[in-house]
């Protein structure tokens, strides 16, 4: 059994470098070292190159005959993640006071959450202590179905490109 103090300060890590790193953008951009088309370069070469390798890089080890079919029900789910939150966020639109120029970003916040960055460094930290690399590479397989949906849809209904 793993001590519960371990277990928090692992859950812990991936926060702190995400808020470190996080900083480090924030102190880059205020210093003006980091100029606006670098940031964007930075940016498109993230969304393009780093983040599938990773992600296909995590993907291939992952699947094998036991679990080859759960894309599909993760697709599933990834799609109702998004419809759930649009149509929450239309009700709470509906309901209460929304900023005139919000009324249509309240739904896109509501149905594009966060489905990548935050979770998989969570679960890269959580899942090593057991099962070790498997483990971890099954979790960023299975987030990775998420991450697509949303890229798919945001892009499909985005008016810029990504």
């Amino acid at each position: 059994m793993i001590p519960t103090g371990e277990l928090i300060w692992v859950s812990a890590q991936p926060l702190i470098r995400l808020f470190l790193c996080v900083a480090a953008g924030f102190v880059l951009t205020k210093t003006e070292f980091l100029l606006p088309v670098a940031a964007r370069s930075a940016r498109q070469m993230i969304l393009n190159v780093t983040a599938p390798s990773l992600m296909f890089s995590r993907v291939v080890p992952a699947f094998n005959y036991s679990n080859i079919g759960v894309p599909g029900p993760l697709t599933l789910v990834a799609l109702l993640y998004e419809a759930i939150g649009i149509v929450m966020s239309w009700i709470i639109k509906q309901l209460f006071w929304v900023p005139h120029r919000f009324r249509y970003g309240i739904l896109a916040a509501g149905g594009w959450g966060n489905v990548g960055d935050i979770p998989t460094s969570v679960l890269l930290s959580l899942t090593a202590p057991f099962n070790g690399t498997s483990d971890q590479n099954l979790a960023v397989a299975y987030i990775s179905t998420f991450i697509l949906i949303f890229f798919v849809c945001l892009h499909q209904y985005s008016p810029y490109p990504i």
